[in-house]
């Protein structure tokens, strides 16, 4: 054979253009083909789903409302083919088959005969949690007193469902608070510090308890749980208030007092520490409040009959007392005065000082009158 010749040549360069072309021809029509048929079967899968809803209807057949929706409305959840058989459905957009079964238990020529219907209920679940979660309510606290068990802090990690779920890598959430001066632990005697405020949730945990130590004024604040790292969360708030009193102030009207004369019950001073709505509260812990005057001269006492000193004007509130009464004896001249009560220690106070104006009356005058009797402070001498 003359492979060389230019007839060799053309058939062999004919036959290899045919069969390129049939090669072509097949592959497309066996594309298409595919397509079609895949096509059809969705299109068949999905009119007998129908018609078999109709006959269970007609037939008043019972069946729950999840197998009816599957029987309707996508019957098989992927297209045949793409999606892997038998796989677990993870999420709401995975890759897996649902598949139903309606069949006559025993055959026979009734046209009543009762019909069996088999079915594979699909559940989505979440991979972990998605989310920080405070489950306690509100609480409130002791001012600088740790909250202890009756009032932990029980912070959950949760997926979309609000259910507890253990996260699928170890996690690590910080909890802060916007209050100015606290301390965070991880038991409930608050002993055990928590570095930076973090809690570590292994794989196999999704609770954790928080305590807390805050010495800030008496008014509510927010804690917060923020995730640090490990699973991607949504951060967690939950309020808390401290109890106790916020101020310092005068309950009585301004004063007049006599130089150098102690006020007495009848014009005492009354000091008393109160809540945010003015109500008397006790103070968490030892207060001492001290009493001072603008005037030159005076001494502060802390009985009616001005025999008790109080010591550089102060006044200590114990935790059973809210309300102290002050007297005084001024022996300067007759000007108007300024009474300031000021926190020293123990409780924090949102105000901590309160003023309260007095003024001396007079003093007594000796006065000599011609052919009467000598007065000296409204006693008559004879």
């Amino acid at each position: 054979m003359n492979t060389k010749s230019i007839r060799f040549r053309l058939t062999a360069l004919y036959s290899s253009t045919l069969i390129f072309s049939l090669a072509i021809l097949f592959v497309s029509f066996f594309w298409v083909t595919q397509r079609e048929l895949y096509n059809h079967i969705d299109v068949t899968l999905q009119s007998h789903a129908t018609r078999i809803k109709t006959l269970l209807a007609a037939e008043q057949f019972t069946i729950d409302q999840q197998m009816s929706s599957q029987l309707v409305t996508e019957v098989f959840n992927e297209t045949p083919g793409i999606g892997t058989r038998y796989a677990e459905c993870t999420d709401a957009t995975a890759n897996c088959w649902t598949y139903f079964r309606v069949y006559q238990e025993n055959p026979g020529t009734s046209q009543n005969a009762v019909l069996e219907a088999d079915y594979f209920n699909v559940t989505f679940n979440d991979l972990g949690p998605s989310k920080i979660v405070f489950t306690n309510a509100t609480r409130t606290l002791t001012q600088n007193v740790c909250n202890g068990a009756g009032s932990v802090f029980t912070m959950q990690l949760q997926n979309s469902s609000n259910e507890a779920t253990n996260p699928l890598a170890t996690t690590v959430v910080r909890v802060t608070s916007n209050s100015s001066s606290y301390i965070v632990y991880s038991d409930d005697t608050c002993t055990t510090e928590a570095t930076n405020g973090d809690f570590t949730y292994t794989t196999s945990q999704n609770t954790k308890s928080v305590y807390i130590k805050d010495n800030a004024v008496s008014t509510t604040y927010t804690l917060t749980g923020t995730r640090q790292s490990g699973d991607t969360l949504t951060t967690g708030n939950q309020n808390y208030s401290i109890a106790g009193p916020t101020k310092v102030v005068f309950t009585n009207a301004n004063r007049t007092i006599n130089k150098n004369v102690c006020n007495g019950a009848a014009n005492v001073f009354t000091m008393e520490l109160q809540d945010a709505g003015g109500t008397p509260t006790n103070p968490s812990t030892s207060t001492v409040v001290r009493i001072t005057s603008n005037s030159g001269s005076y001494t502060i006492y802390s009985d009616a009959t001005c025999e008790t000193v109080a010591g550089s004007g102060d006044f200590t509130f114990t935790t059973g007392q809210n309300s102290k009464s002050v007297y005084i004896i001024d022996t300067s001249n007759s000007n108007p005065y300024t009474l300031t009560a000021t926190r020293q220690s123990g409780h924090v106070l949102i105000t901590s000082t309160h003023q309260q104006n007095y003024v001396l009356a007079g003093i007594p005058t000796t006065r000599l009158k011609a052919g009467s009797a000598i007065f000296r402070s409204g006693t008559r001498i004879k």
